[in-house]
């Protein structure tokens, strides 16, 4: 990921650092970059990232409500990934893709996740074209999917009132 910001001279790359993890986690890491690290923000960063590069999990969907065209990528273990491919059938990693149900975000998993191929897709969303536009498309079917924010507050609502009727 650290190599990944050489290849964007001409952007800024910022890194929403992670809740469990303090400033000295990255320092070594990130020694010798310009890649920074901002905590608490992560929502602000994304709404102003061009495009981002998520690890898999809430975020990819969080991304994707705010609008910022992404790629996901994730490596684990050996053992852990064999362990879920067992145990879990699922088509997809991303929450995006999996709601949508077909690839909208491209996933970059274990040996797909290189330097090679996440430039690429970066490449691809920073630029005004097909593949940003498509996602950002899609994405406004995704938030037409799940309905207006706090959908899930006026859903409960109808309910306790339907129950109490």
């Amino acid at each position: 990921m650290v190599k990944l910001a050489s290849e964007f001279p001409d952007f800024q790359v910022v890194v929403a650092g992670a809740p469990s993890l303090t400033e000295n986690d990255y320092r070594a890491i990130l020694q010798g970059t310009s890649v920074k690290v901002v905590f608490g923000k992560t929502y602000e960063l994304l709404a102003m990232a061009r495009a981002a590069v998520v690890v898999s999990g809430t975020a990819t969907l969080e991304a994707a409500l705010i609008g910022t065209p992404q790629v996901v990528c994730y490596r684990g273990s050996i053992i852990s990934i064999t362990i879920a491919r067992w145990f879990i059938k699922v088509k997809y990693i991303s929450l995006v893709n999996l709601i949508m149900n077909r690839e909208v975000v491209k996933e970059l998993i274990q040996k797909d996740f290189t330097l090679h191929s996440t430039v690429s897709e970066l490449r691809a969303l920073l630029l005004d074209g097909p593949r940003r536009n498509a996602m950002l498309s899609d994405y406004a079917i995704l938030r037409s999917m799940l309905g207006e924010p706090a959908v899930a507050d006026r859903v409960a609502a109808e309910m306790v009132k339907e129950l109490k009727s």
